[in-house]
């Protein structure tokens, strides 16, 4: 019963994951570097892109831990 918990909170932390990554705005940096544009250093991130970076790493870490803990149930 706790794997089929595990192992459902695994599908669940990595579908959050995706979505977090994919709603990343990264199509601008992407442009002006094929098209020479902008010339930016670096970014400082506020708002909703903030939150979804910081997110995105609190997501990988909840995964790695759940990761860690199936791996030591199956042993």
């Amino acid at each position: 019963m706790t794997q089929q918990v595990v192992n459902i909170l695994q599908i669940i932390v990595s579908i959050i994951g995706i979505i977090f990554i994919l709603l990343q705005n990264r199509s601008s940096e992407q442009g002006s570097s094929f098209f020479g544009g902008g010339g930016e250093v670096f970014k400082i991130r506020k708002g909703l892109d903030r939150f979804l970076f910081a997110g995105t790493i609190i997501v990988v870490i909840a995964l790695a831990v759940l990761i860690y803990v199936d791996i030591k149930m199956i042993s």
